[in-house]
């Protein structure tokens, strides 16, 4: 199985979890880390079932 990678995509999950943890060292200073993580785990859990759904539709189509 060969896998397409994105780079645009790598960039904005990038961009977002740098974001994220920036933000996250002003609202948990002791664990920004902790919780950067656990919403990164959440945009990925999420980017994997949207990405299902379009599949779907797109061979429903």
């Amino acid at each position: 199985m060969k896998y397409k990678f994105n780079w645009k995509r790598f960039l904005l999950y990038f961009i977002v979890i740098a974001g994220i943890y920036y933000i996250a060292t002003f609202v948990v200073p002791e664990h920004p880390f902790l919780m950067t993580l656990g919403v990164i785990l959440l945009l990925f859990v999420a980017d994997h079932f949207l990405k299902e759904y379009d599949d779907k539709k797109r061979k429903e189509d």
